[in-house]
């Protein structure tokens, strides 16, 4: 994508968002590119964007407001911008971008999109990916993706640890640390679940 094209022009999607007027907003993405939108939709469907949009602003270079999404593949921005218009989103993309829409839908507070992409990560949970699942989930405040993992890991106890301690010498402390938390929190779990389960 070269920088400052667009990556999506929603303007040319009739089907998608009917008849509006020329778009008032570019959404500025990774690599400068550019995604053209309207204020009145981003602000109906998006608390947060619509904050935004009340705020004074610095013009593009005509009359649209930049509002950047840094940090986030365009396509991914493509797709959340995309959900904004329709309400819809296809499996195939939250398989693809889900760890990406999951922390969108989390900042700019759109539940639905959100308990999609929650349930679809939990699809894709491995022993070797779970732990960094489990951060996303606590980062994301997305509960039932939260569950999910560490009951995973809790029935993979000793695997996990295995995965974990191979991967210290790349983590940072502060990464490492948590990931310690998290085995602790699963044993704690699973020697509480086999306690009562004994005595019941």
């Amino acid at each position: 994508m070269a920088k400052g094209q667009l990556c999506v022009d929603f303007a040319a999607q009739k089907p998608l968002i009917g008849e509006l007027p020329p778009p008032d907003v570019l959404i500025v993405t990774s690599g400068r590119s550019r995604i053209p939108a309207h204020g009145s939709v981003l602000g109906k469907m998006s608390p947060v964007l619509d904050g935004i949009l009340d705020m004074p602003y610095k013009r593009g270079r005509g009359s649209e407001r930049l509002i950047p999404i840094p940090g986030v593949p365009c396509e991914a921005v493509a797709v959340f911008v995309r959900f904004l218009y329709s309400h819809r989103c296809v499996e195939e993309e939250i398989e693809k971008y889900g760890v990406h829409l999951l922390a969108l839908s989390h900042v700019y507070m759109l539940p639905t999109l959100k308990q999609r992409c929650a349930r679809a990560l939990t699809h894709q949970l491995t022993c070797e990916n779970v732990v960094d699942k489990l951060k996303l989930a606590r980062l994301c405040d997305a509960p039932y993706l939260y569950l999910k993992c560490m009951k995973l890991i809790a029935n993979h106890f000793k695997e996990i640890v295995l995965i974990v301690r191979s991967l210290h010498k790349t983590l940072t402390s502060s990464s490492f640390a948590f990931y310690e938390l998290a085995l602790r929190k699963a044993s704690f779990s699973t020697t509480s679940e086999n306690a009562i389960g004994k005595s019941s």
